[in-house]
């Protein structure tokens, strides 16, 4: 994806906002180390594939895609404003640019050819 995909600019945005309160999203290393740590062996880490829409043949990975549709369509100017409003901008003006975006990658998501 390109670096003006409304998509890659959330996920950027959001990444910013919830380190600068002290919530950074844990990578697959940390995690392992987390779980490690708890007294846990032979730990193992799998990766696995995210559609970004329901348009796989596969049933699974459709039904992982139209979740992930979901979630984008009702939950990036939530947790923008939640995270952007005071600790990523504090400002309003921003907030209204974080909309955009957010619509952005929704219709990205949206779209087989956007992301």
């Amino acid at each position: 994806m390109s670096e003006d995909n409304g998509a890659v600019i959330y996920v950027k945005l959001l990444s910013e906002a919830v380190r600068k309160v002290g919530r950074p999203f844990p990578t697959a290393v940390e995690l392992r180390g987390h779980i490690e740590k708890a007294g846990f062996v032979d730990v193992q880490q799998f990766s696995f594939k995210q559609p970004w829409g329901p348009w796989p043949r596969d049933k699974k990975l459709k039904q992982a895609g139209g979740l992930f549709l979901l979630q984008a369509e009702t939950g990036k100017t939530p947790s923008l404003h939640g995270c952007g409003t005071d600790e990523l901008t504090g400002d309003w003006c921003r907030i209204r640019g974080l909309r955009s975006c957010a619509a952005d990658a929704r219709s990205r998501h949206r779209s087989q050819k956007g992301c």
